[in-house]
């Protein structure tokens, strides 16, 4: 049945693993989603140390950093909803940690211990907080009070709503009424089906004594002429202490340099000018510090600094780089300051440039002006900028960096970009700018063209801006050039997205996109905007500046395009998984997206398979900007090559540029079923036509002691693993895990084959996932007993035939978490598989926070053991490393197969004739047939029925021709024929049955053999 999907497409996740007790179905969550970072202009390195003022006096109260447990115990939390989610500790992050309820708001409280504050001074809370996970909002506020009881708590950090999942820090100044005993109590209030809000680093520090002397507002330090070492210094005296309340009187006033205590004024009057000449301050960089104090104490230090001495060069201004006449340009102005607005000798004036990566280019320039004539400006795009200090007998100025050029050869039209799993297309250069600490990364949080991957921005203050831009792009040789691309908007925010185009001749804002005021609606918002003012010039350069006011929400950017922009336009791209099973319908995506500025109907989407034309059917009519996926559905078969190679064709009659309707040949990995398969074929030919095999009985298939990991099997298999059997008596609905994505999660099912390295999951940093052995193991995950036919697991997994002799089996059993212990038997038959003939042998019902080995005594005449699972609401059960002695598995017929057609097949014996063979060269393969599926085919036996025509083929009996698609091959029947990428992969093979064989191929350059001598390269359009 036809099926149709319009996108945009929802957001995946790629995820790091953290453990915790989750109600409902997610048992195990997941955060972190992976980010990379992209280049950006950054500061040239140098090696200059920078000066910093020293650390403030350290006057804390109270300190906890969380650091283990037994810190998070000394704290008390408050469950006033009284639900079943709440503050706990966090291991891993090693924070304190509030557990979001599905269906209730948080209200519950963090309260310190008791804390000894007064009402003479001023005190500063810092701590720090975070969400779980970028797109959970959570919402907390801080207060102080004397009580547990939380109802008259003063709010002294009103409520902070984030999503940033990353800390962030807080500083709030407080003071209490009287002095006591108090208690910090952070209130959890986000929403329900919320993630988690994470505490850490919480301190509290004097800062003032309220009536002391508060800082004096007026300093002026002014440093010795010409160089001289001397400093003069004036201040006022305060007239109010830290509280704002006036001051009748000071006891003294003394000045520092550094923390060195150079003079004091002893009881001067309040709001007096005074003034103070420093004979021994030292070159470079002083520090100015004046305390008043008054009968209460010590007030609020004033703090200057200023530079004393000879000073360097300010670093150069104004560098600008250019690109002309094929060569490099560099140009500054001349310094008229000291790097620190003091005084250096002119006269001694030189530059020094270095590259961005810090290494001295040249030294000693005198004038102005630098013309690199060794840089590279073909080939490879990259960027480059330079540094340039300035030199004087006094030393070296900072380094200044240049404007940034990218060089190379320009990019041509049409340019994709989609960020695919969070990577740039591995040929594109992308560069980023950034005003704070933070800038664009390359993201896999977020998607709009079902390409796992995109753009992401998120500041780290308000106020922040940074951006993302292309390589050079040459737009000249189209008729009408255009971006689009696509933005997610979170309206009523303010932030605003500004996309500018620039070139050597111009530079011109296409669009500011100001979220505030875009609607209601949070979507993906896809854009077009024409750059026909570039197209007479040398290239232009895409950028996107977002500029942000709000630390928790993200700006995306994806799937990225330059066109040319018709009126009637599509693009077609392939949607393939990389591995498919025999017997598995696989689903083929074909996304057709409309690229013109007019509507499209009446395309018709072409899937091919290893160059034969496989299926076809209608696509959906495409608005203006918007695109559909076209499924078809391939069951791989026993006979299909290990690799297919399969592709798509949009045609529509009204496409004028037919460019994008032909996709990329893709390839898919077929798995074939992982029975013992014969692998010692051997063949000959016993006449002219008479084709003779011969094969012995695969050795998998002869009983004895077996050893199973599971590790040849294909992830995410929950049947029809080798000889195992499966049975899900229960039927219920299983628990998942929270931000794992996985086939079958949630399912119906028993036991399953897991392998959570494909997920990503780091096994050493989260041992409670790791296998006994090698990367995989079986998983029962527990079914929801709300859900079940019994209340409970009713899961068998039931071993291959047993020899019949007694022995004693053994295997590896583990708890995924011991928070759910897992409840199990262990079973044995006599006769068959029908779970109503098993005989219980022992029950296992505790908690295995380890792998644990397990060894059961089978008595003689068992024929199948079974693991039963039982348990009521657990988790998920874990089975490795299986050992038992195995029956001889009956071969109940071998298939016969020649060039992937099956001709017959012979039960019981391992010989097979054919009669009556074509002419030409001829594969034979043979597979076993058990009572539970087919093997794979075996080694391949190729024959060659001679004919003297054949053998003896020429160019004149041949004629292939090329068409839009099509490649029509004419020669004699029973020819072989291969067609070969330039790579030297095969993308066809087959025989010429006829006189005449047409077959699909895309665009591209070929090598084409026909029989055992002729060959032609091809080009098809």
């Amino acid at each position: 049945m036809k099926q149709y999907k319009l996108f945009v497409f929802t957001t995946v996740y790629l995820c790091i693993l953290q453990t915790s007790l989750l109600s409902a179905q997610q048992r195990i969550t997941m955060q972190n989603a992976v980010k990379t970072k992209l280049p950006t202009v950054m500061s040239v390195k140098t090696n200059r140390k920078v000066l910093t003022k020293t650390d403030t006096e350290n006057n804390s109260r109270y300190v906890q950093n969380f650091d283990d447990k037994a810190a998070f115990e000394t704290f008390m939390v408050v469950n006033k909803n009284n639900d079943e989610c709440t503050w706990t500790y966090d291991s891993r992050v090693k924070a304190a940690r509030y557990n979001n309820s599905k269906t209730l708001a948080a209200d519950d409280w963090l309260l310190s211990p008791n804390i000894k504050l007064d009402n003479k001074h001023a005190y500063m809370l810092n701590f720090k907080y975070r969400a779980g996970f970028w797109s959970y909002t959570e919402t907390f506020e801080v207060g102080i009070g004397t009580e547990i009881d939380t109802e008259n708590y003063k709010i002294i950090v009103p409520r902070i709503e984030t999503a940033v999942d990353s800390f962030q820090n807080n500083e709030t100044e407080f003071t209490v009424k009287e002095d006591g005993d108090y208690r910090i109590g952070v209130h959890a209030m986000s929403k329900a089906d919320q993630y988690y809000l994470f505490i850490d680093d919480i301190s509290i520090s004097e800062k003032a004594l309220l009536a002391a002397p508060a800082a004096t507002s007026i300093i002026d330090i002014k440093p010795g002429q010409q160089g001289t070492l001397t400093t003069d210094i004036s201040f006022t005296t305060p007239t109010k202490a830290y509280d704002g309340s006036r001051i009748e009187s000071l006891t003294k006033v003394e000045i520092y340099r550094n923390t060195k205590l150079i003079t004091t004024f002893e009881n001067p009057r309040p709001n007096v000018q005074l003034h103070y000449t420093d004979n021994s301050p030292t070159q470079g960089i002083n520090q100015y510090s004046i305390i008043a104090y008054n009968n209460v104490g010590k007030g609020l230090a004033a703090v200057k600094e200023t530079f004393v001495g000879i000073d360097i060069p300010a670093p150069p201004k104004d560098i600008i780089l250019k690109e002309s006449d094929n060569r490099i340009t560099l140009a500054w102005k001349t310094p008229t300051e000291g790097a620190h607005n003091g005084y250096f000798d002119a006269s001694t004036l030189s530059y020094n440039v270095y590259t961005k990566e810090g290494v001295i280019l040249e030294k000693g320039i005198k004038h102005s002006e630098f013309i690199d004539k060794n840089i590279e400006l073909k080939g490879t795009q990259k960027l480059l900028c330079y540094g340039v200090s300035a030199v004087t007998a006094g030393g070296e100025s900072l380094i200044s960096q240049s404007n940034p050029i990218v060089i190379g050869d320009s990019y041509t039209i049409p340019f994709h970009e989609s960020f695919a799993m969070g990577k740039p297309t591995e040929e594109h250069f992308f560069w980023g700018e950034q005003n704070g600490e933070n800038g664009f990364v390359f993201s896999t949080t977020h998607s709009y063209d079902d390409e796992y991957g995109c753009l992401e921005y998120l500041p780290k203050r308000k106020g922040d801006s940074a951006s993302f831009n292309t390589g050079k792009i040459d737009v000249r040789n189209v008729r009408n050039p255009a971006l689009m691309f696509t933005y997610f908007c979170y309206p009523g925010h303010k932030i605003k997205l500004k996309v500018i185009a620039t070139s050597p001749q111009r530079t011109d804002t296409l669009a500011i996109y100001n979220y505030a005021a875009v609607g209601e609606t949070k979507e993906w918002k896809k854009k077009v905007l024409l750059l026909d003012k570039f197209k007479n010039d040398d290239y232009v350069i895409l950028k996107f500046l977002a500029e942000s006011y709000n630390t928790a929400i993200p700006v995306y950017i994806d799937d990225i395009n330059v066109i040319n922009y018709l009126e009637y336009n599509v693009k077609a791209e392939l949607r393939l998984v990389s591995e498919a099973r025999v017997g598995k319908e696989t689903m083929i995506g074909v996304k057709v997206t409309n690229m013109g500025s007019q509507p499209t109907k009446g395309m018709v989407a072409t899937l091919y398979v290893e160059g034969e034309k496989y299926d076809e059917h209608e696509c959906f009519d495409l608005p203006v900007n918007l695109g559909s996926m076209e499924f078809f559905y391939y069951e791989p078969k026993i006979t299909d090559p290990e690799m297919l190679h399969i592709y798509a064709v949009v045609s529509y009659s009204n496409d004028q540029d037919l460019t994008d309707n032909t996709t990329i040949v893709g390839t898919m990995k077929v798995k074939f079923p992982n029975f013992p398969r014969v692998v010692n074929l051997n063949g000959q030919l016993l006449s002219t036509n008479k084709a003779h095999l011969w094969w012995t009985k695969p050795i998998e298939a002869e009983g004895g002691k077996k050893e199973e990991d599971f590790e040849n099997y294909e992830p995410w298999l929950t049947d029809k693993y080798g000889f195992w059997t499966t049975l899900d008596g229960d039927e219920g609905t299983t628990y998942g895990i929270r931000g794992l994505e996985f086939e079958h999660k949630t399912e119906p099912m028993a036991f399953m084959v897991f392998n959570p390295e494909e997920l990503g999951v780091n096994v050493d940093e989260y041992p409670q996932f790791k296998p006994a052995s090698g990367k995989q193991f079986l998983i029962a995950m527990s079914a929801q007993s709300s859900s079940t036919r019994k209340g409970h697991n009713d899961d068998w997994l039931i071993s291959p035939k047993l020899s019949g002799e007694a022995q004693t089996i053994s295997f590896k059993a583990k708890n995924i978490d011991i928070q759910y212990p897992e409840k199990f038997e262990i079973r044995y038959s006599v006769t068959d598989k029908d779970t109503a003939h098993f005989v219980l042998l022992t029950t296992i019902d505790k908690p295995l926070k380890d792998w644990t080995q397990f060894q059961m005594a089978l008595p003689k005449g068992t024929r199948y053991f079974a693991i039963h699972s039982i348990a009521t609401d657990s988790y998920a059960l874990m089975i490795d490393d299986i050992e038992y002695e195995m029956a001889p598995i009956d071969i109940i017929a071998y298939n016969i197969y020649m060039d992937k057609n099956k001709i017959g097949n012979t039960a019981g014996t391992s010989m097979f004739e054919q009669n009556n063979v074509p002419i030409g060269l001829h594969s034979f393969q043979v597979s076993a047939v058990y009572d539970v599926g087919e093997s794979a085919l075996s080694n391949v036996i190729n024959l060659d029925i001679p004919t003297t025509i054949v053998n003896n083929i020429q160019k004149s009996d041949i004629s292939i021709e090329t068409t839009h698609g099509q490649i029509s091959i004419k020669a004699i029947p029973g020819n072989s024929i291969f067609i070969y990428t330039l790579e030297g992969h095969i993308f066809y093979s087959g025989y010429i049955s006829k006189t005449d064989k047409k077959i699909s191929i895309p665009q591209g350059v070929y090598i084409i053999r026909v029989g055992k001598q002729f060959s032609q390269k091809i080009v098809v359009d």
